[in-house]
């Protein structure tokens, strides 16, 4: 069983690397669209921060009792993530589309917001790596 320290460090791992990570999206959001909300800059500040605080509260379970077998943390971590920002493309799934149109300025397969889950993914494996080493 892993003692409160341990779990503290790790929630405190994704949280800084979260909050990081939210902040550069903070700042670069209005250089990829001119007319973003400041709501949504700061929903994807705070939103990571939390994102990488339950990525690393995730990264504690490395068993799962019910399928008797040991889990990596990279497929803890990154289903957690894809998880989490495939629920939040669902709820703001305009703006991403809006979003995405703006960066890649097309109507094909990159515009879908649902890359966003994906980027989810590989944030979730990046922030995990680091809150299980904590």
């Amino acid at each position: 069983m892993l003692d409160m320290q341990s779990v503290f460090k790790r929630c405190a791992v994704g949280k800084a690397i979260g909050f990081v990570l939210g902040l550069t999206g903070f700042f670069l959001l209005p250089v990829m669209q001119a007319d973003i909300d400041t709501r949504f800059q700061w929903a994807m500040l705070l939103w990571y921060t939390s994102f990488g605080g339950i990525i690393g509260l995730a990264s504690i379970f490395d068993y799962h009792p019910l399928l008797n077998i040991k889990l990596p943390w990279y497929l803890v971590s990154g289903i957690m993530g894809l998880w989490l920002n495939f629920v939040l493309t669902l709820f703001i799934y305009e703006q991403m589309q809006q979003l995405m149109y703006a960066m890649f300025s097309t109507d094909g397969l990159l515009s879908s917001p649902y890359w966003f889950a994906a980027e989810g993914l590989i944030l979730g494996i990046f922030i995990g790596y680091f809150a299980q080493k904590a």
